[in-house]
């Protein structure tokens, strides 16, 4: 409503949509839901909205509902999104099982990136790869938290340095053996 002498705009509050906002809490939630199962071009053409309105609104909602997230464990790691050499940053929160962010590209400043949404002093482990990028950052970030690296990547490393060893003491002891196991002639 527009008062007359004054001439400014005044809203009343009617918990339909929150303040400042151009769409209701109920339409939000319908994108949020939309969007968690098709995506975004395809929900805005269901909708009946444009693209970047969408988005838009799919961002403010999200953040709303993680922004009061506290964790205390938290694992970075990269996934490959396509054929190549084309890598995400991830990261998931052990406690909940989670995951809490995904950032494209997995250099330093992305992981920065992906790591200052989250916000937390409460955090005391992070779980790294050998990527040397996640650990730079965490320590930057995060100086109190505690770094741990990956089972899996740890395991891998030790399989492979047995393996080497293996094959030294095997063409050492046997020397008619080829490094493939096979007797050489």
């Amino acid at each position: 409503m527009r008062c007359p002498v004054t001439n400014k705009v005044h809203t009343e509050v009617h918990g339909i949509c929150s303040p400042r906002q151009s769409y209701s809490k109920f339409g939000g939630e319908l994108i949020t839901r939309y969007t968690k199962y098709i995506d975004n071009k395809t929900a805005s053409r269901l909708l009946g909205i444009p693209t970047s309105i969408l988005y838009r609104i799919d961002y403010n909602e999200l953040k709303k509902k993680f922004s009061f997230y506290k964790t205390e464990r938290l694992s970075i790691g990269e996934i490959s999104f396509k054929r190549g050499h084309r890598y995400a940053t991830i990261l998931f929160d052990y406690d909940r099982n989670k995951v809490l962010r995904v950032e494209r590209g997995r250099k330093i400043d992305n992981a920065k990136t992906a790591l200052e949404q989250i916000n937390d002093c409460n955090l005391k482990v992070v779980t790294v790869d050998f990527w040397l990028s996640y650990e730079k950052a965490v320590k930057e970030l995060f100086p109190r938290a505690d770094i741990v690296y990956d089972y899996f990547h740890l395991s891998r490393i030790l399989n492979c340095k047995i393996e080497e060893e293996r094959r030294d003491i095997c063409l050492y002891h046997c020397p008619n053996v080829s490094d493939t196991g096979n007797l050489r002639v």
